[in-house]
C-alpha cells in the first residue's frame, strides 16, 4: 500500500509541476482514499483546488482548512525541525503564488470594468452605454465583486501565518529562504486587505511585528552562534598546535612576561611625556595664530580707509573738491595698504615656519623614552598575536 501511494503522488506531483490542476486534484483525492493523513497529499490537492479557482468557482477558501490540518500533522510528526521549516516554506511559497493569482484574475476583470465604465461603452452584454446611477450602481458592484475575492486571498494568507506563529516554540532551525516566504506571504497579504474593503484584522499587524522580531532575533541568535563555533575551533586548533609546540610557546610567554614588567615601569614615563608634549605643542598653536605687528597695521590702515570714505559719502554733491582731496587720499593709502598686506604675509609665513619648527621639536620631546615604550607595546601585541592566531 505504501508503495501505491507513493506512485500515486509522484504521478500527482509531475500533474501538478505541469500545470494540470485537474489531474492532481484527482490523483490527491486517491491517495487520500488510501491514506488519509499523508500530508502532503492534503496540502497538494487543496492547492490544486486553488488553481481550479474561477469567478465563478472560488475554491482558495478550502485551502484553509486542509492547510491548518497538514500544517499540525507535519508538526505532531517533526516538531520544530529543520524539516518542519522545509515543509512549512514549500506551503508559503505554494500559497503565495496561489493566492496571488486568484487575486489577479480578479484584480484584471475589476480593471477591465473600471475601463468599459470609464470610456461609456458596453457592459456585461448589453448594448447601451450606462448612465450615471447605473454607473455608480455598476462601479460599486465590481468593486464589492473584487473586494469578495480579495478578502478570501487574504484570509487564507492571514491563516498561514497564524498556522506557523501559534505552532512553534523554536525558530531555531529555520533558514533565511524561510523567513523570506513569511515574509511575501505577510506583504501579500497587507495588499489584499486593503482591496477587500474590510477593517477586519484577525490580528495581522500584530502578526507583522511578531515576523519582523521573531526574524531579527533568529538571525541574531545564528550570528552568535556561528561566531562562537568559530571561536570554539579556532581555540581548539591553537591548543593542539601549541601542545606540539610546547617550548616555543613557553619562550614566548616569558618573554611576553618579562615585556609586561617593563611596559608597567615605562608607562608612568610615557603618560608625563604625553602631557608635556600636548601642552607646549597647544602653547606653541595659539601663538602660531596670533596676530603680528606688520598684521595689526594693516588692519589700522584698513579702518583708516573705511573711515575717510564714510566722510567722502557724507560731502554733499556741491563739495566736490573735498571729495577729490579725500579720494587722493585714499587711493594712496589702498596702494599703501597693499605693500603692508605683502610685507604682511611674508612675515606670517616665516612667523610660521619658526613655529612648526619649533612644534616639531616639542612632539619629539624626550622620543627615545616615548619609542622604547611604543617598541615593547607593539612587541608585546606581536607575541600575543602570535599565541592566539588561528592556526
Amino acid at each position: 500500500m505504501g508503495q501505491l501511494v507513493f506512485d500515486i503522488l509522484k504521478n500527482a506531483d509531475t500533474a501538478f509541476d505541469n500545470r494540470n490542476y485537474r489531474y492532481a486534484f484527482d490523483l490527491y483525492s486517491q491517495a487520500l482514499n488510501i491514506d488519509s493523513e499523508n500530508i502532503h497529499a492534503i496540502l497538494y490537492r487543496a492547492l490544486a483546488s486553488a488553481w481550479l479557482s474561477t469567478m465563478q468557482d472560488l475554491r482558495i477558501s478550502q485551502l484553509g482548512a486542509e492547510g491548518e490540518k497538514a500544517f499540525y500533522l507535519e508538526h505532531s510528526q517533526v516538531g520544530d525541525s529543520r524539516d518542519y521549516f522545509i515543509f512549512a516554506e514549500d506551503a508559503l511559497n505554494k500559497v503565495s503564488e496561489v493566492t496571488y493569482a486568484v487575486f489577479n484574475l480578479y484584480y484584471q476583470k475589476y480593471l477591465l470594468e473600471l475601463a468599459q465604465l470609464e470610456n461609456n461603452t458596453s457592459f456585461r452584454g448589453t448594448n447601451t452605454a450606462p448612465s450615471r446611477i447605473e454607473k455608480d450602481i455598476l462601479t460599486d458592484k465590481a468593486e464589492r465583486e473584487m473586494a469578495t475575492g480579495a478578502f478570501d486571498c487574504y484570509a487564507v494568507s492571514n491563516d498561514f501565518l497564524s498556522f506557523i506563529l501559534y505552532s512553534v516554540a523554536d525558530y531555531t532551525e529555520s533558514s533565511d529562504t524561510f523567513w523570506y516566504a513569511m515574509g511575501t506571504l505577510m506583504r501579500n497579504a497587507f495588499k489584499y486587505r486593503e482591496f477587500a474593503r474590510t477593517e477586519y484584522d484577525n490580528g495581522l499587524d500584530s502578526k507583522r511585528e511578531i515576523i519582523l522580531k521573531l526574524e531579527k532575533s533568529v538571525k541574531n541568535q545564528k550570528r552568535k552562534r556561528e561566531a562562537e563555533r568559530i571561536e570554539k575551533e579556532h581555540l581548539e586548533r591553537n591548543e593542539k598546535y601549541w601542545a606540539e609546540h610546547a617550548s616555543l610557546k613557553m619562550e614566548l610567554e616569558s618573554e611576553k612576561a618579562a615585556l609586561e614588567s617593563k611596559l608597567a615601569e615605562l608607562k608612568p614615563q610615557y603618560e608625563e611625556i604625553l602631557i608635556i608634549r600636548n601642552e607646549r605643542v597647544e602653547e606653541l598653536r595659539k601663538i602660531r595664530e596670533k596676530k603680528l605687528r606688520e598684521e595689526e597695521a594693516c588692519d589700522k590702515l584698513q579702518d583708516q580707509i573705511r573711515e575717510m570714505e564714510r566722510q567722502r559719502d557724507k560731502l554733499g554733491m556741491f563739495k566736490r573738491n573735498q571729495k577729490k582731496e579725500l579720494q587722493i587720499c585714499i587711493d594712496q593709502d589702498q596702494r599703501k595698504l597693499e605693500d603692508l598686506k605683502k610685507a604682511a604675509q611674508k612675515a606670517k609665513e616665516k612667523h610660521r615656519e619658526a613655529i612648526n619648527e619649533q612644534i616639531k621639536e616639542a612632539q619629539q620631546y624626550k622620543e627615545d623614552t616615548a619609542d622604547e615604550y611604543i617598541t615593547t607595546l607593539n612587541r608585546i601585541s606581536e607575541i600575543t598575536n602570535e599565541l592566539t592566531k588561528n592556526r
